[in-house]
């Protein structure tokens, strides 16, 4: 009889094997019964990466109109007035000045840059529904997703630290 940590080592990998070729066919079946050929929670990650931009892109406009309309003057953004439809106006509204303004300003792009890489990233792991040999492009796209996992979990993680940053930033600004 051989080696006990030996065999016990051997039973470990072939343990981890059947792991990993579990999660690629569970991860190829589901990308090839899906109907946009993508993973439920990439799916969702691509909308919700898709919503805060749009939602950066309604305040970045809101931001613009302030430095256009107050272009060399010392007059103060009213953050209250581009979420007055999502919050109750505040009973007295603080105002930005232009600095404060430029730093959301700036934070909304890095928080679009780094939404646009997530959205492309998932955009490259989808599998077209009417392409040829779908099967095997399902499997293909299965085993990307796989070794790409910790990549789209650190690129999703670092677009939260931006969208609870940019919370921060409105809220104390409703102070």
């Amino acid at each position: 009889m051989g080696d006990p940590i030996s065999a016990l080592s051997l039973g470990a990998n072939v343990i981890q094997v059947v792991e990993v070729s579990f999660r690629l066919v569970s991860s190829s079946r589901a990308i090839y019964q899906s109907v946009d050929g993508s993973l439920a929670e990439n799916l969702d990650t691509e909308i919700l990466a898709t919503d805060l931009q749009d939602c950066n892109a309604i305040l970045s406009q809101s931001l613009a109109k302030f430095k256009s309309k107050n272009a060399g003057s010392t007059a103060n953004w009213n953050p209250a007035d581009s979420v007055t439809t999502l919050v109750p106006e505040p009973a007295e509204p603080s105002t930005w000045d232009a600095q404060e303004a430029e730093a959301l300003q700036n934070l909304c792009e890095d928080c679009n840059r780094i939404a646009t890489v997530l959205i492309q990233k998932l955009k490259h792991l989808k599998v077209d529904p009417n392409v040829r040999w779908r099967e095997l492009k399902s499997l293909k796209q299965a085993l990307k997703t796989v070794w790409s996992k910790e990549e789209l979990d650190a690129t999703a993680n670092r677009l939260n630290l931006y969208r609870t940053q940019l919370n921060t930033r409105i809220l104390v600004s409703l102070r």
